[in-house]
């Protein structure tokens, strides 16, 4: 008597290879460049991990971290501090601060398809 029939071991297999999929395409649209914007104009990329303030009108309004492959903004001088409890971001995410006029994102990769 047979536990697993060939059909069984298939099934298995197909859900495997499916539920690996995303584990194993990643997104390569977005570069390691994160690219800062104040009232709409790019003020900064930062390339290398560090600590960097932003300035808007020679006033200090933020502080943008990047480790890397991670982004987040802290000490902001906005009220209610939501691009601080945004966190570290991925490339694909944006922190806006509104009162700030600030964005900060990744830059989009200027590769437009990549074969092997």
């Amino acid at each position: 008597m047979r536990i697993f029939r060939r059909k069984d071991i298939i099934i298995v297999l197909i859900v495997v290879a499916i539920a690996l999929v995303p584990i194993l395409k990643r997104d390569r649209s977005f570069s390691n460049v994160v690219v800062v914007e104040v009232d709409g104009k790019v003020v900064m990329r930062i390339e290398k991990p560090g600590r960097y303030d932003i300035y808007r009108k020679g006033k200090r309004i933020t502080t943008v971290v990047f480790n890397g492959r991670e982004v987040r903004v802290v000490n902001s001088t906005c009220p209610l501090k939501l691009c601080e409890k945004m966190g570290w971001i991925k490339p694909g995410g944006e922190i806006i601060c509104v009162p700030n006029h600030l964005v900060v994102k990744f830059e989009k990769s200027k590769i437009d398809a990549m074969t092997w």
